[in-house]
């Protein structure tokens, strides 16, 4: 009867054993120290890329001297006494914007075509205030440009979904943040942006349990970028199949066993 008891207890330490699974704890950015500075870039600003669609507005202290250079949001029309004015339409939930074409230029009023690929918003808007200046038409216009569809993708263990940016900056940690944070089996040391280069694709791979990753060209994301958050590598189908057998037995023999025990007694 000690040896039947013995067994039993054996056999049920070994079934709870096989169907624990030891906790997962993710850490971000383990490695910072309190109170250190950690350098990483604060004026980000996103760089223009084909197929992007810019929303540019321009002002000035006479705003009729600017309603051409709007014409996105309403026509263009002289009144009798020569004056420029502009009317007005009704707004929409997308602006159609300027859309960058494939040799890089968006075809801007009155200023014609103007190259603005690879440039910063901050330079698109001093190149169309230049030319303004330079063609007489405006002394003092106030430029603003702002990237209507950018917007981000994510897949993996961090969920998946296609994510709009309305202020032009989003980085990496916010990013993963909005989609409800990496699920319990991800590999915080294997989180992959991938990036529309000049020549193609490419991974760039991230440790978010490092302070390195404020210093990788990805922390700030550009329009299109792709987040994969990579799980951990689950037992082949081989090893559950073996595993969920012998949980089986152990199971079987149990019950036998205590079947056995209770007709003894």
């Amino acid at each position: 009867m000690k040896t039947t008891k013995i067994a039993i207890t054996a056999l049920a330490a070994l079934l709870t054993m096989s169907g624990c699974r030891k906790p997962v704890t993710l850490y971000y950015l383990k490695d910072m120290e309190p109170d250190t500075l950690y350098r990483c870039e604060l004026q980000h600003e996103p760089t223009v890329m084909i197929n992007d669609r810019l929303d540019i507005t321009v002002s000035c202290k006479n705003p009729e001297l600017a309603v051409p250079f709007n014409t996105t949001t309403g026509s263009v029309t002289l009144a009798n006494d020569a004056s420029v004015q502009g009317n007005e339409v009704a707004s929409t939930t997308v602006k159609p914007g300027y859309r960058v074409e494939s040799d890089g230029r968006i075809n801007f009023p009155v200023l014609g075509r103007l190259h603005v690929k690879d440039l910063k918003l901050s330079e698109v808007e001093e190149l169309i205030a230049r030319e303004i200046i330079d063609g007489g038409y405006i002394r003092d216009p106030e430029v603003t440009a702002h990237i209507l569809n950018f917007h981000y993708t994510i897949i993996g263990s961090a969920g998946s979904g296609i994510y709009n940016v309305d202020d032009d900056k989003i980085n990496l940690i916010d990013a993963i943040a909005r989609s409800g944070d990496v699920g319990s089996d991800a590999r915080m040391d294997r989180v992959g942006v991938i990036r529309e280069e000049a020549d193609g694709r490419k991974l760039y791979m991230h440790d978010l349990g490092s302070k390195d990753v404020f210093t990788s060209p990805c922390f700030y994301l550009q329009q299109n970028d792709i987040i994969y958050v990579e799980p951990q590598k689950k037992k082949n189908d081989y090893t559950s199949r073996v595993l969920q057998f012998m949980t089986v037995g152990l199971s079987l023999v149990s019950a036998i066993t205590s079947i056995l025990v209770l007709t003894k007694k």
